[in-house]
């Protein structure tokens, strides 16, 4: 899936999305975790390994990187 997110700059970190996933499985083998495996070198988003909420970590600047592009 692909989604599209803008996002104010020079604002202090603030909750962005939610990541939804589901799995059929039960038990252990049906829970979910979440990570950025690519596209934030700098740290610049957090993810709750348990939520799935996306939020910056720190104000973006659009003049330093105009845009990222996360895998999670």
């Amino acid at each position: 899936l692909y989604y599209s997110i803008e996002v104010p700059e020079n604002l202090e970190a603030l909750p962005l999305f939610t990541i939804k996933a589901t799995d059929q499985d039960a038990g252990s083998s049906g829970e979910i975790s979440y990570r950025i495996i690519a596209g934030d070198p700098s740290g610049d988003f957090r993810l709750d390994r348990k939520s799935g909420v996306l939020q910056t970590s720190r104000p973006l600047d659009r003049e330093k990187r105009p845009g990222y592009t996360l895998t999670v």
